[in-house]
């Protein structure tokens, strides 16, 4: 799970990491009621952000728990609010932990799996109501933008919470940074069964290894295909640096076609795609071809 601080089994520790562990174990067990894997079924040693805990203070250990179980009690702050937000914050910083472990919680307390999927893309989730929506957007502006976060944005939260509940999100929003931090400094990774968990929580969730995604529109394939395979420019100038800065191997390519069901508020009953050339770019085909698809 971590080279940094390495798990330890129950049999190894010592006086004082036996203490820290035994409080770990009892608080998070009670807290989270087994709906995520903090200890190794096999050996029984801490897993996650809490094996980190045993290098530290026992003061450290208390000190994140005490915070925790605090914010979990304001109750002008929703369960599927919190998740929200912290999935917005464990996508933020990729800490596969986080992501791995609230996922199963987000599930539990009633997101939907289409929700999810969008929280693990960076996006607000489908559907979602004020409470939810501003959840994430105050989530993503406080740890993505510099300084305060806009008067219309807190006017909105204070207004879906009250001052006490928009002051939990907040402290949500710092305290899950903090864990984030925390999993990424340590390097709290998840492993092939955590990752498998994950998987069978949510089937499309695996965690990704991308940060970012380009849509191409053509008329044709061939036209994107002479673009990157046969234009000097891009071969000469842009290929070498992509080389470089991108991750080829692990990139992901999918080909489909733009199916458009309403346009400009009309609903497009026969699916017939007319297409006109380009004033700006001579090299495409001369005569694409209409092409109905339903």
């Amino acid at each position: 799970m971590s080279e940094r601080y390495p798990a330890i089994v129950p049999e190894a520790l010592d006086s004082d990491q036996k203490v820290v562990h035994e409080y770990l174990t009892r608080e998070i067990g009670q807290y989270f009621q087994g709906t995520f894997t903090f200890q190794s079924p096999e050996t029984g040693a801490l897993v996650g952000p809490y094996t980190h805990f045993l290098y530290l203070p026992q003061k450290i250990a208390a000190g994140y728990v005490i915070n925790g179980t605090a914010l979990s009690s304001v109750s002008e702050f929703p369960l599927k609010c919190r998740e929200i937000a912290i999935l917005a914050i464990g996508e933020h910083y990729g800490a596969k932990f986080e992501l791995y472990s609230h996922v199963r919680v987000a599930k539990k307390v009633g997101l939907s799996n289409r929700q999810i999927e969008d929280l693990l893309a960076g996006l607000p989730p489908t559907g979602g109501t004020e409470q939810e929506l501003i959840s994430w957007e105050v989530a993503r502006a406080l740890i993505s933008a510099k300084g305060p976060i806009p008067a219309e944005m807190w006017k909105r939260a204070e207004g879906a919470f009250g001052k006490e509940g928009a002051g939990a999100l907040i402290h949500f929003v710092g305290f899950y940074a903090y864990t984030s931090i925390i999993l990424n400094g340590a390097d709290n990774h998840i492993n092939k069964n955590l990752n498998e968990s994950l998987t069978k929580a949510i089937p499309f969730a695996s965690i990704v290894e991308y940060d970012g995604v380009a849509d191409f529109y053509v008329r044709k394939l061939d036209d994107w295909t002479r673009a990157v395979m046969e234009d000097k420019y891009y071969m000469d100038e842009l290929v070498p640096d992509a080389l470089i800065f991108g991750d080829f191997a692990g990139a992901r390519v999918t080909v489909g076609e733009e199916y458009v069901v309403i346009d400009d508020g009309r609903i497009i009953q026969e699916h017939v795609h007319q297409y006109e050339r380009p004033s700006h770019a001579p090299g495409l085909s001369q005569e694409p071809p209409s092409q109905t698809v339903g």
